[in-house]
């Protein structure tokens, strides 16, 4: 009886989920490294404190590719409340003040878990990834003591 082949399928399916890893990894690393510590050290400033905290807004007013803020979660209510309020105080013209601080918080502590998530999800396209790399070397091995 003649075995089934899987080296495509192996080899296939390793690079599919390596191509998605990448995919996956370079938003949330870019937010991790980038747009995350740079919005920290806008909401850590102690001088011209409203305008600070307006970029810090205009950045992370832009959501996260796992983090979007128009999932309704517990969590994600109270940051959709937080952007509807900042949003219509930006549109005024208001300054925003330190009292403001742990609103943003809330927000950037949302894009956070989402590139944890993404972060995550990268990993463990990788072990996949490395789990087909080594189906791949078996097979290859097996087929090879056939011949």
């Amino acid at each position: 009886m003649k075995r089934i082949n899987d080296k495509a399928l192996y080899l296939y399916s390793g690079l599919v989920a390596l191509v998605l890893a990448a995919i996956v990894a370079a938003p949330s690393f870019y937010s991790i490294l980038i747009v995350e510590p740079g919005v920290e050290m806008l909401l850590s400033s102690t001088e011209n404190v409203s305008a600070d905290y307006k970029e810090a807004y205009m950045i992370i007013r832009t959501p996260h590719i796992f983090g979007k803020y128009e999932h309704f979660d517990p969590e994600g209510i109270s940051v959709k409340n937080s952007m509807v309020y900042f949003d219509r105080m930006i549109y005024t013209g208001q300054d925003l003040v330190p009292e403001h601080r742990q609103y943003l918080e809330v927000v950037l502590d949302r894009r956070k878990k989402a590139s944890r998530l993404g972060r995550y999800t990268s990993l463990f396209l990788l072990s996949v990834t490395a789990i087909a790399s080594l189906c791949y070397i078996f097979e290859k091995r097996r087929s090879g003591e056939q011949d």
